[in-house]
């Protein structure tokens, strides 16, 4: 952690995205100098011409008349499944039902997140290196507590936040950096039946 401070602290700029992320980063990198000017990440979600990789067509996704991603945060200890192998067939057959298409892309560290080969439902995780792309086509996101909802935020599309195991993260895993449950917009959904009937009952 002192080598860590210590190397920030070299930092010659340090990018923002708004006041409050700004005094998030100051604390975390110890360092003063930064300025807002939103992440250069997101430009692709403006331009989908900055994109170097077009996963609709790599991932043939183009006849699809949904496509949802589920990106949920790393865990430094394990917590509880998401998701059963139930869970995985009824929402597969949700998603033949009305042609849409369940990309999962996990954590570069998670480990854990078992996802089973269906029809509708595909693990992108290896096929995939910059989520961002990937939300340029995506319709409607399932986070958790990710900052990925921030940047998805952007684009105005509808998000769920699926927190199954919110109170057993926060002990087991991280803090907030926020009242989470005050101050993200929601819905927070905690069971996986929940889930289904929101996620196609939400505006597409």
């Amino acid at each position: 952690i002192y080598l860590e401070k210590k190397t920030c602290k070299k930092f010659k700029l340090i990018l923002s995205s708004s006041d409050i992320v700004s005094k998030l980063y100051k604390k975390a990198f110890q360092n003063k100098n930064l300025k807002i000017t939103g992440f250069p990440r997101d430009d692709v979600l403006f331009d989908k011409n900055l994109a170097f990789r077009d996963y609709k067509k790599i991932l043939n996704l183009k006849n699809y008349k949904r496509i949802i991603l589920y990106a949920r945060t790393f865990r430094d200890n394990q917590t509880k499944s998401p998701f059963d192998k139930e869970f995985f067939k009824k929402l597969n057959k949700r998603l033949e039902a009305e042609n849409s298409i369940l990309l999962v892309k996990k954590h570069t560290n998670d480990k854990d997140l078992i996802v089973p080969k269906l029809s509708n439902i595909k693990d992108v995780t290896q096929f995939v290196d910059d989520i961002q792309e990937l939300l340029t086509i995506t319709d409607t996101l399932i986070t958790d507590y990710s900052g990925v909802a921030f940047d998805f935020s952007l684009l105005y599309k509808p998000t769920i936040f699926f927190i199954y195991d919110y109170n057993e993260y926060i002990k087991k895993c991280r803090n907030m950096t926020m009242d989470f449950l005050k101050e993200m917009p929601g819905p927070f959904i905690n069971t996986e039946n929940e889930l289904l009937n929101y996620l196609f009952s939400v505006d597409k």
